[in-house]
C-alpha cells in the first residue's frame, strides 16, 4: 500500500491533483480555467484533473493512499466525492493550482515537493473530507481504487465544494462564464436618466462583456472620484439620438500609466433604448429604458449550420482569432454551447462590427441574428471598410417598434 501525507496551503480555497504532461494544451488558458464548466468537464472526464474546493484559504493536511480510511478517520469522515483519474506517468502532483499549466502559472511543477508516486492505470479517486477534532488527523484523505474504466464515474460541471463539515452535502461550486451568461440578462433595470458616454464605432461591449477605453481626466474623476461616491452606471452610445440603442454599463476599474490618458473599464449590463436624447458630450444625462427579450427560437438545422459555419470561420480567419484574447479557450467555449442564443451572442462579441450593428443584431430575434451573421460571414454585411447597409435598416426598424 502506498501512502503519503502532505501539508499544503491555498489562497484560492482549491486543491488539485494532476500531472503537467497531461495538460500541455492549457498552457495559454486564462487564470482559473479549471473553474469554467466546459473546461473542467473535459479534463475531469478524461481523468486528467481532480479539483475540489476547501471552503476557505489556509493550510490543509492531505493523506493520499491506495488503501482505505483508518477507524478514527472513518468516524469523522464527511460525505465523500469520487473523481475519475488516469495515472499516465507513475506519479501525480497535489497542488494549490499555482503549478497548473496556464497563462498565469506561478510555480513550475518540478519545483514542488508534493508529488505522490502511484502505479499507472485508471482509478476512482475519492476525496474524503475529515472533520478533524484532534491533532494528527488529516483534513482530507484521498483514496485510489483501481477500475477497469473511468467512464462509469460521474463528472461534475465544476469542482465540488468539499469543506470538511459534518452534515453538509457537497455540491459543485458555481461555474465561471457558463452558457447562461451569454443569454439575455434575466433581470432588467428600471427606466432612468443615466449619464452617457459617446464611444468609438469599433467598440465591442454587450451585456456580460467587459471593455476598456481611454477617457478624459474629467470623466475619470466623475466616475471614480478621489473623494466621495462615483457614478454607479453609464450609458455607452454610438449616438445620443432618441430612439437609438445603447448599452447600460457599470464601471468596474480605472487605471493610469504615466502621462497617458486614464483607462476606464466597464461591464455591460443591458441593452437599452434611448427615450430622450442628450447633447453629444460626455456624462450628459439621457433617459433610457431596457429592451424586452426578443424571441430566441430557431430550428435546430439553422442553429447547427451556423455553429459549423462560425467554427470554420474561427479556425481559418487569422484576423478573427487575433481578436480573441485566448483563441483556443474561446473556441472551446463556443463548441460547448447548446443554445443558438449563446452562440450568436458570442459571435457578436467577437466579430469586427460597428457598434450600432452589433447592438441591432443583439436586439433582434434569433432567426434574424443568424441571418445577419451569415451575411457578415459571407462578406455582405458591415465591416471596417463597408457601410452598415442591411443591418442599419434593421436597426431603423427596431427604433420604430
Amino acid at each position: 500500500m502506498g501512502e503519503k501525507t502532505i501539508t499544503i496551503g491555498t489562497d484560492v480555497a482549491t486543491l488539485v491533483l494532476f500531472h503537467p504532461d497531461d495538460l500541455p494544451h492549457r498552457h495559454a488558458d486564462p487564470i482559473a480555467w479549471y473553474a469554467y464548466d466546459f473546461a473542467y468537464r473535459r479534463e475531469s472526464a478524461a481523468g486528467r484533473l481532480v479539483a475540489f474546493g476547501t471552503g476557505s484559504d489556509g493550510g490543509f493536511a492531505v493523506r493520499l493512499t491506495t488503501g482505505g480510511l483508518t477507524r478514527r478517520e472513518a468516524d469523522l469522515a464527511c460525505t465523500p466525492w469520487a473523481f475519475p483519474l488516469v495515472v499516465r506517468h507513475g506519479r501525480i502532483l497535489l497542488d494549490n493550482t499555482d503549478a497548473l499549466p496556464g497563462e498565469e502559472q506561478m510555480v513550475q511543477p518540478a519545483a514542488r515537493e508534493s508529488w505522490y508516486d502511484i502505479a499507472e492505470g485508471s482509478y476512482r479517486a475519492t476525496v474524503h473530507p475529515i472533520a478533524a477534532e484532534e491533532a494528527g488527523l488529516p483534513d482530507y484523505v484521498v483514496t485510489f481504487e483501481p477500475v477497469a474504466d473511468i467512464a462509469a464515474i460521474a463528472v461534475a460541471d465544476t469542482p465540488p465544494d468539499l469543506r470538511p463539515l459534518r452534515g453538509r452535502e457537497p455540491a459543485p461550486m458555481p461555474g465561471m462564464a457558463t452558457e447562461h451568461q451569454f443569454e439575455w440578462p434575466r433581470s432588467a433595470p428600471a427606466e432612468a436618466e443615466v449619464p452617457a458616454l459617446p464611444v468609438e464605432p469599433g467598440i465591442a461591449v454587450l451585456p456580460g462583456q467587459t471593455v476598456q477605453f481611454p477617457v478624459s481626466d474629467a470623466v475619470a474623476e466623475a466616475v471614480f472620484p478621489s473623494e466621495g461616491e462615483g457614478l454607479e452606471a453609464l450609458v455607452l452610445a454610438p449616438s445620443f439620438a432618441a430612439g437609438g440603442l445603447a448599452v447600460l454599463a457599470v464601471p468596474n476599474q480605472l487605471s493610469r500609466r504615466g502621462e497617458e490618458p486614464a483607462v476606464l473599464g466597464v461591464v455591460g449590463r443591458h441593452v437599452v433604448r434611448i427615450r430622450r436624447g442628450a447633447r453629444p458630450q460626455p456624462l450628459h444625462p439621457l433617459a433610457a429604458a431596457p429592451l424586452a427579450k426578443p424571441a430566441m427560437a430557431a430550428d435546430e438545422r439553422s442553429v447547427g449550420a451556423f455553429r459549423a459555419r462560425l467554427a470554420e470561420h474561427a479556425a481559418r480567419d487569422a484576423a478573427f482569432r487575433s481578436r480573441l484574447q485566448h483563441p483556443a479557450f474561446e473556441t472551446e467555449r463556443f463548441a460547448s454551447f447548446a443554445s443558438g442564443e449563446a452562440m450568436t451572442t458570442w459571435a457578436l462579441m467577437h466579430l469586427d462590427l460597428p457598434f450600432p450593428d452589433r447592438l441591432a443584431l443583439y436586439a433582434s430575434p434569433l432567426r434574424e441574428r443568424i441571418a445577419g451573421l451569415e451575411r457578415i460571414l459571407d462578406g455582405d454585411g458591415p465591416g471596417p471598410d463597408r457601410p452598415p447597409s442591411a443591418i442599419a435598416r434593421l436597426m431603423e426598424r427596431l427604433w420604430r417598434r
